[in-house]
């Protein structure tokens, strides 16, 4: 994804998540989206990077906890949610380092309403 159009999308997503949306961030154990209300990744909570979160100056403080922080293989089918359960899915710098990225868009789709998905742009990323 390119730069501009990434900014862009962060910059509106505070106006998009409403305050009572149910919120999931896929692989943010790297930049967690501090909105998130649920995180899912393979790394587990204690370890999670909390100065490289996304939008940080919008929502300082995690509303996820580690109950809430699911350390699973996103890669296995099915996650621990139902069905639509989230208002929102956020997925970002983690689709394309995945061994099978149809399994975790398909349960992407599975348990959200809505969602973002950003990927690095492999020209923009080779050109840096």
């Amino acid at each position: 994804m390119a730069e501009s159009s990434l900014d862009r999308c962060l910059r509106e997503l505070p106006q998009r998540i409403s305050d009572a949306a149910r919120v999931l961030d896929v692989g943010g154990w790297h930049a967690p989206l501090n909105r998130a209300d649920y995180v899912i990744d393979i790394m587990p909570y204690a370890t999670r990077n909390r100065e490289g979160a996304i939008l940080k100056e919008v929502w300082p403080e995690e509303r996820f906890t580690e109950k809430t922080f699911i350390q699973t293989d996103i890669c296995q089918k099915p996650w621990p949610f139902p069905d639509k359960f989230f208002d929102f899915v956020f997925c970002s710098n983690t689709w394309e380092d995945l061994r099978e990225p149809i399994a975790v868009c398909s349960e992407m789709n599975r348990v959200a309403k809505a969602g973002f998905l950003a990927v690095p742009s492999r020209l923009v990323e080779s050109t840096k």
